[in-house]
């Protein structure tokens, strides 16, 4: 990912937080993900905050992972697990923030 694109992605970062804040710290990083895991980010909480990583790659995979990570976070803070009862709403929510982000970006 290129520089620009880190601080566009940054920038996504500090839209989601007042648009759907979360109720809980979270540290959002581009890293390398081992190839080996299969996925394109991740979410972890550790009781008091929360922790998103996002694999270094093509900008528009980050913005779609950081996207749904972002729903993920979500449903921890509501205090629910990882289910599709749950994910689905919160996940709209973060979509529709992006969208609002970058609204020539839609799909």
């Amino acid at each position: 990912m290129r520089d620009y694109e880190r601080r566009k992605l940054h920038r996504l970062v500090r839209h989601l937080k007042a648009e759907v804040p979360l109720t809980l710290p979270v540290s959002v990083r581009v890293a390398k993900i081992p190839k080996r895991l299969k996925m394109d980010g991740y979410t972890t909480f550790d009781g008091a905050s929360l922790s998103i990583r996002i694999a270094n790659g093509r900008y528009s995979t980050a913005v779609d992972t950081l996207v749904h990570e972002w729903g993920h976070a979500l449903v921890i803070c509501a205090g629910y697990e990882h289910d599709a009862a749950h994910f689905g709403p919160e996940f709209a929510r973060a979509y529709q923030a992006w969208e609002r982000f970058d609204p020539k970006a839609r799909k």
